[in-house]
């Protein structure tokens, strides 16, 4: 008996030490270090929206701010020389682009629903002298200087050249808007920009805002800016004002431009 309790003793004794040795085998040896790796950074904030769409300008009068179209609207499918009349109004939609011609041949209230059709509205007088101006409140948009060719003005009036020598006739035909040295295209005059970056307010074609003509008589538009045969008739540059005229009146020389309330208002103060 006790040869077998010494025996069982030995053997548990090998055991243990066997237990420990197994255990014992990262003994002395450094511990590897496992790394985790960092949790990504966050994706960067999307930069804001700009105030205005692209095709339009953020022009800050009053310590207000308004987007004016950077160029004199055309209408959506059709042809810029010719009278909408006989067009439904929920049809018409403004557009403005370079190196597009203005639509004419359109009564204020055509051209007030073709803006609200694109999201924006007519101008008023004070937003659209604010753009034409500049922040600096030049008398034409490039500043106070006259520049002779610098905007598309001082051309010959179509008349004789449409209707012959004694040069009478409607005023709405199209081929007055379509002859040689009259209308041209958005951006044509690159020099004929205001500083807030919007083109041909003075001349090219008139331009209809939402004024009345006078204090509560709402019978009579108003169009400003003058157009390509005459930009200084009735005012020199951006004071060019026509008062003379109902709103359902169109003819050859008569456009317009939108505007619409930016999507964040910034406080700019005018210097």
């Amino acid at each position: 008996m006790t040869f077998v309790r010494s025996a069982a003793l030995s053997l548990a004794l090998t055991l243990l030490l066997t237990a420990a040795a197994a255990g014992c085998d990262a003994c002395g040896k450094e511990k590897k270090v496992v790394s985790v790796p960092e949790a990504a950074p966050p994706p960067p904030e999307p930069p804001p929206e700009p105030p205005c769409p692209l095709d339009m300008a953020l022009v800050t009068y009053q310590k207000r701010q308004v987007c004016v179209d950077r160029y004199e609207a055309a209408l959506e499918g059709w042809p810029a020389s010719h009278a909408v009349d006989a067009l439904d109004a929920s049809v018409l939609r403004a557009i403005s682009a370079k190196g597009i011609k203005p639509q004419v041949n359109i009564s204020m209230y055509q051209a007030g629903n073709a803006c609200v059709n694109a999201g924006k509205r007519l101008c008023t007088g004070v937003e659209w002298a604010a753009a034409c101006r500049g922040p600096k409140k030049g008398v034409y948009p490039y500043g106070n200087e006259y520049r002779k060719g610098q905007c598309n003005e001082g051309r010959p009036s179509p008349m004789h050249a449409v209707f012959g020598p004694f040069g009478w006739g409607r005023h709405d035909d199209p081929r007055l808007a379509e002859a040689d040295n009259t209308i041209e295209a958005g951006g044509s005059f690159p020099l004929c920009v205001s500083a807030y970056g919007n083109y041909d307010m003075h001349g090219n074609v008139h331009e209809w805002i939402s004024d009345a003509a006078k204090p509560g008589d709402w019978r009579y538009g108003v169009f400003v800016g003058g157009y390509f045969a005459d930009a200084q008739g009735n005012g020199y540059g951006c004071f060019y004002r026509t008062t003379a005229h109902v709103r359902e009146y169109h003819d050859y020389s008569i456009g317009f431009r939108c505007c619409k309330e930016p999507k964040a208002s910034l406080e700019i103060e005018l210097q």
